[in-house]
């Protein structure tokens, strides 16, 4: 933790919230350490602190070693959040590399909202559970893998410009809700967990007939129907 207080505090020249961000998510990795943080902390209060470690960031103030201590799962929410919210738009899904613990690490925006979500993050040990915002990877695996990460395009986003550059284009959307009668089947009894699954969607002629996009936000989805 001594490494976090550092890298937190703006008055050094290698100060980096980033990077300190890195650092918690390789000391969480650490099962057994994941564990006693959650075991001391109680997420339904940790509010207050998670604000108070926000408004130091905000502020450039340096965290005191105590209170990371005291409260690191408060910490890294704070710092996930703010990090995220300062994050340029031109870089919303730029991954970063940090050298830590003397390896390189790829810091990843997570852009999916309803990954925080899902059943499995939000169980016990689980860092998605904590770090809603970001994930870390390592740039070369146990195995000596490079891994290299690339933001991508989605195809929406090229659908979109080629739209825009129509002097008279048109964009019809298709939305479905689970309340609004959307012709789409749902069982939460396939999983063995109890995720919700889809079972069937109305058939593509039905829908081509419709629209040319399909959102779906319950799944934070799209599709283009071609």
């Amino acid at each position: 933790m001594d490494r976090v207080a550092q890298l937190l505090d703006t008055a050094r020249e290698d100060h980096s919230y980033r990077q300190a961000l890195v650092r918690l998510w390789l000391l969480a990795c650490q099962d057994p350490r994941l564990n006693a943080w959650e075991q001391q902390a109680n997420e339904r209060t940790m509010g207050p602190q998670v604000q108070a470690f926000m408004e130091q960031l905000q502020d450039g103030v340096p965290v005191e070693l105590a209170r990371i201590q005291a409260h690191p799962l408060a910490l890294i929410r704070a710092l996930d959040d703010y990090l995220a919210s300062t994050r340029l738009p031109s870089r919303q899904n730029t991954p970063d590399t940090y050298d830590e613990g003397g390896t390189s690490h790829w810091l990843v925006p997570v852009t999916l909202e309803a990954r925080r979500h899902a059943s499995m993050n939000l169980q016990p040990a689980r860092l998605a559970r904590w770090f809603h915002r970001h994930a870390v990877l390592p740039s070369r695996t146990v195995h000596g893998i490079e891994v290299v990460c690339l933001p991508t395009r989605a195809q929406l986003d090229i659908c979109l410009e080629d739209l825009a550059g129509q002097a008279h284009g048109q964009l019809k959307v298709w939305i479905a809700h689970f309340d609004d009668g959307a012709d789409v089947v749902w069982d939460q009894r396939a999983s063995p967990i109890g995720n919700w699954r889809s079972q069937s969607v109305a058939d593509h002629a039905t829908r081509r007939a419709k629209r040319s996009l399909a959102i779906c936000p319950p799944l934070a989805g799209w599709w283009r129907l071609p």
